[in-house]
């Protein structure tokens, strides 16, 4: 019953209610035309169930799968998903088998048409999935339209087919109306049974037509597009509940193709924005080496033209256009690399390389193969990189002031020379400047900085283009000379080096002059292959040329690092000499020429060793500035020089020698002001004697100095006047009460005549500046004579006394007064 109005045009219900009422007239007769009314709708109804019916069914179900199938082909050209189009490609074959299957149950002229026209829907629907599956797109939507226009003769050709069969099931219809007239008249006795029955027949027929009417506008929406369906009779377990719940699903199926189609949209504008910010460029090629994606940034670094960024374009095309020379290789030999390359990417299972293009870049490329054929690569221009990198590795190796080699590549090169010694012996040259120091303080450290450039340009002037030169930092150079196997070789480079550097430089318009002390090690010497033994070797070398008086050269040798050894262990010993008692005070006088009496005495530094005996001054004094103890054994000699002058005739003073490395301002004046409180000394009787190499420290912080020293009424004494330089400056600049002329001046006066001139302009420069002159080295009679001649105020030599003990000193002033006064 519920498949007779499924198949009925809308106006059905009509019908059937005006049946129903002609059927009531009908009973009446029903007695006489039974048998003949059955006899016709019988043969009517077989003709219908085996003809019309299933006609109809066929025709549905063929516009279904029609549709169906058009709905897969035509969605496959925008689907990326390879899976999801081999399984379109599955239910494409098997609705086309399906169709055939039902275009052979019965023969008609419109099922002829579609069966001729099934073989070529099937190859047009092939055609287009196999290009949506290999991304060809285009050509596939191409393909999809001609599919359509194919699709749309067989929906025509189902249409005929359907409005055939309706016109034979409206003919057998009209045939059992006709009849139904004719037994009506005779079916009187029915009416009563159709009284009953037709009540029903028609909610029956009104509930039916409700709900194909639901699912009528339901299947309008989803024509457009919308998946609120309302309520559908899907629970329903006859034809119509059937219907719904294909509508159902067939809504269910359109919402997520929607949904796939968005999401792939969005993929896809996150994939081209990512894609074109990438830093790196990127490419990827399928298994027929074309062309899938690629970048701008690939683009960009082989600088392709549009026409090679088409999807689809050869690998080999892109090869030529970056790898093209004037007589590169040819078309089969660029396409036959290319086919070689992409074996063995697949092969390898990706791999890095570095590829450098005809214009000098540096590309870095890294491949990684896809399934199924194919690979991606991504592209890196590390130009820039690789010349950053090649900068810091010559940077670690260069000294940034002077452009030579630094400390780090002299022992890189020392490990490479010592490895291969026995092919090509060298020398060491280690080089320290003398007197460098006093140009930083005096001209400023800018000043040292462009003197350290020079002195690099001279060295690596003076030695071979093969030699290697580094600084080791500071004031330290170093050399190494190759072909040198013995001191012959390496003595003549060590002379010249010290030569060139101890020349006069001319920095920012000031004269500068400094020396250099040489330390010579050999290859050939070692024993053992080890560079720290050649360096120890060449810095034992040039301690001992430093101790030798600097400006020279030593070549290392065995027993010069046992003479350090020992001056070490004296510099050890000497460490604790003040703690242990060891220092002593001796006295020379100094004799006041109008007086003719002992004015002062000058306070001298001994060190009585318990095993080595009286250590030389000269030994140790340079060791205790080196050692930094200066300052605190000058404040010892001050507070035992006062002490001890305390003891002695009022009239009488002591001097005190001053070290540079000692004149810092506050502790000098604090030790200077605790040594007068402690010892009771008159700060009148204390003379500071400084030399000139205090006064190339800063001028302005000496002056002050030595302002507050006479601010506490102690004199101040110039030693050793007339060895330096620029000393007319400091008798103008500093408050001087006395100049000591050099004993070089004073020994020589009877043998030259400039140099008595030299004494007499001295003392009568210091006479117009109130200073006061000590003559020192007055060794004898007639030096005594020379100087009193020309004008000194002040004696002091071995003519009136060797330098004394503390408890000699009292007798040596009084024999010393007696005697000059009975030789005048």
């Amino acid at each position: 019953m519920n498949a007779g109005p499924t198949l009925l045009p809308r106006t059905v219900a009509s019908q059937l209610y005006l049946a129903c009422a002609l059927a009531g007239l009908a009973a009446l007769s029903i007695a006489t035309s039974s048998l003949h009314f059955t006899h016709r709708t019988g043969v009517v109804v077989e003709k219908f169930h085996s003809e019309a019916m299933p006609g109809l069914m066929i025709a549905a179900d063929l516009a279904l799968l029609v549709e169906r199938h058009r709905r897969i082909v035509e969605t496959a050209p925008v689907s990326m998903d390879r899976q999801e189009i081999d399984r379109d490609r599955q239910q494409s074959e098997s609705i086309l088998e399906r169709i055939e299957e039902l275009v052979g149950v019965q023969q008609a002229e419109e099922l002829d048409f579609i069966r001729s026209e099934l073989p070529d829907l099937r190859e047009r629907s092939r055609k287009v999935l196999f290009l949506a599956a290999n991304y060809a797109q285009q050509r596939s939507m191409d393909e999809a339209d001609s599919y359509s226009s194919t699709a749309r003769r067989v929906d025509a050709a189902i249409g005929a087919y359907r409005a055939a069969r309706l016109a034979a099931a409206e003919q057998d219809v009209t045939e059992i109306r006709s009849g139904g007239r004719v037994l009506m008249m005779w079916v009187i006795a029915a009416l009563v049974a159709i009284g009953i029955v037709l009540p029903a027949a028609v909610l029956l027929m009104r509930g039916t037509v409700l709900r194909l009417r639901r699912i009528t506008r339901a299947m309008f929406r989803l024509t457009r597009n919308e998946t609120d369906l309302g309520a559908l009779p899907s629970s329903d377990l006859d034809e119509v509940g059937d219907m719904a719940r294909a509508v159902t699903v067939f809504r269910d199926n359109a919402v997520q193709l929607n949904q796939q189609r968005a999401a792939l949209v969005a993929l896809n504008q996150r994939l081209d924005i990512a894609l074109a910010n990438m830093s790196h460029g990127l490419s990827m090629f399928d298994a027929e080496r074309r062309l899938v994606v690629s970048n701008g940034r690939y683009a960009a670094i082989y600088d392709l033209p549009p026409g090679l960024l088409a999807p689809g374009t050869c690998f080999a095309e892109i090869v030529t256009h970056y790898c093209k020379t004037g007589d590169g290789p040819s078309r089969a030999e660029l396409v036959a690399w290319c086919e070689d390359f992409a074996d063995r990417i697949a092969a390898s299972g990706g791999f890095t390389e570095t590829r450098r293009l005809l214009d000098g870049r540096l590309i870095a490329i890294t491949y990684r193969p896809i399934e199924g054929g194919g690979w991606v690569d991504v592209h890196e221009d590390i130009t820039e990189k690789r010349k950053a990198e090649e900068r810091i590795a010559r940077l670690a190796c260069e000294d940034t002031l002077t452009g030579i080699g630094n400390r780090h590549a002299f022992r890189e090169k020392i490990r490479e020379k010592i490895t291969a010694r026995h092919d090509e012996p060298f020398a060491i040259h280690w080089i320290d400047l003398d007197r460098f120091k006093e140009v930083n303080d005096v001209h400023g450290h800018p000043a040292g900085d462009a003197l350290l450039v020079a002195v690099a340009e001279r060295i690596q002037a003076a030695v071979r283009s093969t030699d290697f030169v580094a600084r080791l930092g500071g004031d330290e150079f170093a050399v190494i000379q190759c072909q040198a196997p013995s001191w012959t070789e390496a003595e003549p480079l060590a002379m010249r080096l010290v030569e060139v550097i101890g020349a006069s430089y001319m920095i920012d318009g000031h004269a500068l002059s400094i020396g250099a002390s040489i330390g010579v090690a050999l290859s050939a010497d070692l024993v053992a292959e080890d560079p720290e033994v050649l360096l120890h070797n060449a810095d034992v070398a040039l301690y001992e040329a430093k101790a030798a008086g600097r400006g020279t050269h030593v070549l290392f040798r065995s027993e010069i690092e046992k003479q350090i050894r020992d001056r070490r262990r004296l510099e050890h010993e000497l460490r604790g000499a003040l703690v242990g008692g060891e220092f002593e005070l001796q006295y020379q006088p100094i004799i006041d020429i109008a007086s003719r009496e002992v004015c002062c005495c000058e306070a001298l530094l001994r060190w009585q060793h318990p095993v080595r005996g009286p250590v030389s001054p000269a030994v140790f004094i340079p060791l205790l500035e080196e050692l930094g103890l200066i300052s605190e054994v000058g404040a010892w000699v001050l507070d035992r020089a006062c002490a001890e002058a305390a003891g002695w005739p009022a009239g009488v003073g002591v001097a005190v020698n001053l070290s540079a490395s000692q004149f810092n301002t506050a502790e000098l004046l604090e030790a200077t002001e605790q040594a007068l409180a402690r010892s009771g000394l008159e700060p009148g009787r204390l003379e500071l004697e400084v030399t000139e190499s205090l006064l190339l420290k800063d001028r302005t912080e000496t002056h002050a100095a030595l302002h507050k020293l006479r601010d506490l009424g102690v004199g101040i004494a110039l030693d050793d006047f007339g060895t330096g330089y620029a000393s007319l400056s400091y008798l103008r600049s500093f408050p001087f009460d006395k100049i000591k002329i050099d004993q070089t001046f004073v020994r020589e006066l009877p043998e030259r005549p400039e140099c008595l001139a030299i004494v007499t302009a001295v003392c009568d420069m210091a006479r117009s500046l109130d200073m006061r002159t000590v003559a020192e080295g007055v060794e004898t009679a007639e030096h005594m004579a020379w100087v009193e001649r020309a004008g000194c105020n002040e004696l002091q030599g071995y003519h009136f006394s060797r330098p004394v003990s503390a408890t000699e000193i009292l007798d040596v002033i009084a024999h010393c007064g007696r005697r000059l006064h009975k030789a005048a």
